[in-house]
């Protein structure tokens, strides 16, 4: 079973995007600092429900709790003075997402 459970900070406010299908989603960058020496950021898609819920909710510096399915890509390529460099890249398909912060009193 490949699941993670991760407890970050939003990097910047969710950003909504539409599938091919016409499905909703909604991408968050997520940092988890949990280690001052290193830190750990995933891109995290939710879905139906959680897809609206992080779009009402949450913003930029947000901490969550975030479970779902672990995928890395690994990704070569060759920079600007011709070193061979490879980039990793972890996503989140989420299956479930807490809202830790604080409820911030709307604006009237």
């Amino acid at each position: 079973m490949n699941t993670i459970n991760v407890i970050g900070n939003l990097t910047r406010d969710p950003e909504k995007k539409v599938t091919n299908n016409g499905d909703a989603v909604a991408v968050i960058s997520l940092a988890d600092n949990t280690s001052k020496e290193h830190v750990q950021y995933y891109s995290v898609f939710l879905y139906g429900k959680a897809c609206d819920n992080v779009m009402k909710y949450t913003s930029k510096g947000d901490r969550v709790y975030v479970c779902g399915k672990l995928e890395i890509s690994l990704n070569t390529y060759t920079d600007s003075t011709g070193k061979r460099r490879t980039n990793v890249s972890n996503t989140i398909n989420a299956s479930s997402i807490y809202f830790l912060s604080e409820k911030r009193d709307s604006e009237e």
